[in-house]
């Protein structure tokens, strides 16, 4: 029986270092890519000598650039510097649309959209295979993927719902408590008891016998076996990247049957009659493949069932110096046991959007923030579905270098097969898995816009979308970032002050990356975006200098109280095709760059007053 949640209610200076800000990680088979946090060092001012927030400004009426980039939403006066910023960043990359919001104790002092929902953001970008559209400006509430700050989301959710788990057993319902519970102890029953028993009934008390697969690119994995470390890792080692767990984990297609318990061929046309594929599709893939059957995408315990057996990259709790530990698949545990406890999902699953006022993520907006629904979007934060007959309508199409075109087009999400043995009582997706016979989800032969790609069911890690107003609100309540023995994802600010730093995280995903950023009166650290004569950015010479690892730093204070967010539709072009470009981050640093010479004593008083 699925159990209920009731959540309740400046100085500058200037210098060349090997002082670097990595901008993203690439994607792992855990679904999402996402990005490595980082905190600049510097003093701290609590939370509660923040003072009100002024009110925003009227609407910025100021004209489009000389290309004709158009910008709409509202801009505090003193602030329309940022502007430029912005749309500097679009013209040396033509990413088609950026949403861009600036808030002080929660109340938006900037928030703009930026070009189109599709296409190039004017007309000097277009080209044949990429044609200027200009329908559709788009709009200051539009709803972006966030890629990695959806963490923040699942780290808030997790302490709720473990808090009011401890409230009912009579335990303390501090953070620290939360952190210290070790996740596969039977007594708190916090995953579902299948992986709990994998973990704790298939792992030996001896060392560790971590084998390389032969595979390029897999993780490492004991065969079968857990990693006998894995059973004593806490809630606390997963939110702050400590666990141990690597980034991602290995395909798991092939031990789908297995895991489901399917022995026989009737079993496999049982499931494959519930998937809503035509018989005509059945027998083709049966003709081709003789026993071949398509099969059920995964869920989220399947997923971490059969990667159950992953080696830890470090003991928990003891990452080594210079040691990364961002887990994507370590907040696919967090999502586990925030759906195990509650009887509730994270959010809306696969293809069923329209379940989201169900999820805890509905829940939580609505307790929390206030919020029922979005602005511009259906729900405000919610899973960004893969396939793009289901998104929503408020998200910009994404846009990636296919080699030819930003315009790109992409394969499909993949129906999943396998083909059956009578003898050995299993289905093998080998084939599946190298590529033959490779169905789209929708069975249509053609290519998709960017950003369909991973299968979406799990947005824990990686797939939410959001508004940037709505990330504002969050922003002034939890804190987004901080990893280590006291992690700070998912604290609430009124009662945890920032030590000595800003908090920010980064987000990408194949066609779009995220920054979301809380200043709190630290030293700010930035790189400074080199210009061309003609003042525009130079990002082939930002890549290069990020590439040798001397770019140019510089560093101010800005007044605590202040978040940042905003989010991009392209994350790489032709001067630079890798999936994820570290260049893009140079709108963050850039936008950093303009904060700095802001004059906040004419911006607010009240801003001022808390520098």
């Amino acid at each position: 029986m699925a159990r209920a949640l009731l959540f309740g209610l400046a100085m500058r200076t200037t210098f060349t270092t090997a002082f670097v800000l990595l901008t993203a990680l690439t994607a792992s088979t855990f679904g999402p890519g996402c990005t490595e946090p980082e905190s600049s060092p510097g003093a701290s001012a609590p939370d509660d000598d923040v003072p009100p927030a002024p009110d925003a400004g009227p609407p910025y009426s100021g004209g489009p650039s000389p290309d004709q980039i158009p910008a709409q939403g509202t801009m505090h006066a003193g602030l329309e510097e940022l502007d430029d910023v912005i749309k500097k960043f679009m013209r040396a990359t033509c990413t088609g649309s950026v949403v861009f919001a600036l808030g002080f104790g929660g109340k938006p002092l900037v928030s703009r959209g930026y070009g189109y929902r599709e296409g190039p953001p004017n007309k000097k970008c277009a080209a044949d295979t990429d044609p200027f559209i200009g329908a559709n400006k788009m709009k200051p509430d539009a709803a972006f993927r966030i890629g990695s700050n959806s963490k923040a989301f699942t780290a808030a959710i997790v302490r709720i719902v473990l808090k009011q788990k401890l409230a009912a057993l009579g335990r303390p319902t501090t953070d620290q408590e939360v952190e210290s519970l070790k996740v596969f102890d039977p007594a708190l029953d916090l995953v579902p008891a299948r992986l709990r028993n994998a973990v704790l009934v298939g792992s030996t008390t001896a060392a560790p016998n971590c084998i390389q697969p032969p595979v390029g690119g897999s993780k490492v994995t004991m065969r079968g076996t857990p990693d006998p470390r894995l059973r004593d890792i806490t809630v606390g080692q997963l939110l702050g990247h400590i666990s141990g767990l690597p980034q991602g984990g290995n395909p798991v297609t092939n031990k789908l049957a297995a895991i489901r318990g399917i022995d026989s061929v009737q079993e496999l046309d049982a499931e494959a009659g519930t998937l809503g594929v035509s018989s005509e599709k059945q027998v083709e893939l049966a003709e081709k493949h003789d026993g071949g059957h398509f099969i059920r995408q995964e869920n989220l315990e399947e997923y971490l069932l059969a990667n159950a057996d992953l080696c830890l990259e470090f003991e928990p709790g003891k990452r080594p110096a210079g040691a990364n530990g961002y887990s994507n698949i370590g907040y696919g545990y967090l999502q586990a046991i925030a759906e195990h406890v509650s009887g509730r999902t994270l959010h809306a699953p696969l293809g069923l959007p329209e379940k989201h006022p169900e999820s805890l993520m509905a829940q939580f907006l609505s307790t929390r923030l206030g919020i029922t629904k979005g602005a511009d979007s259906a729900y405000g934060v919610y899973l960004s579905q893969t396939i793009p007959a289901l998104r929503d309508s408020s998200e910009p199409v994404y846009r990636a270098w296919d080699g030819q075109s930003l315009n790109g087009r992409f394969r499909d999400v993949k129906r999943p097969w396998c083909i059956w043995s009578e003898d050995e009582k299993k289905c093998d997706a080998s084939q599946f898995l190298a590529g033959k016979s490779r169905y789209n989800w929708s069975f249509v032969d053609t290519k998709v816009a960017v950003g369909d790609r991973d299968d979406g069911y799990s947005g824990g890690p990686g797939l939410f979308a959001a508004e940037m107003p709505i990330l504002l609100e969050f922003m002034a309540k939890y804190w987004v970032n901080g990893d280590g023995a006291t992690p700070f994802y998912g604290r609430e600010r009124s009662t945890n002050p920032s030590p000595d730093q800003i908090r920010e995280h980064r987000g990408a995903l194949a066609g779009t990356h995220s920054t979301i950023t809380s200043f709190t009166g630290a030293t700010v650290n930035h790189n400074v975006v080199p210009t061309k004569p003609d003042g525009e950015f130079d990002l082939v010479a930002y890549k290069k200098q990020l590439d040798e690892n001397n770019a140019t730093t510089s560093q101010c204070k800005l007044p605590a109280g202040i978040d940042m967010a905003f989010a991009a539709n392209q994350v790489n072009d032709a001067t630079c095709p890798a999936d994820i470009c570290n260049a893009y981050g140079g709108l963050r640093e850039a936008l950093k760059e303009k904060l700095c010479t802001i004059d906040w004593l004419k911006v607010s008083p009240q801003i001022s007053s808390n520098d």
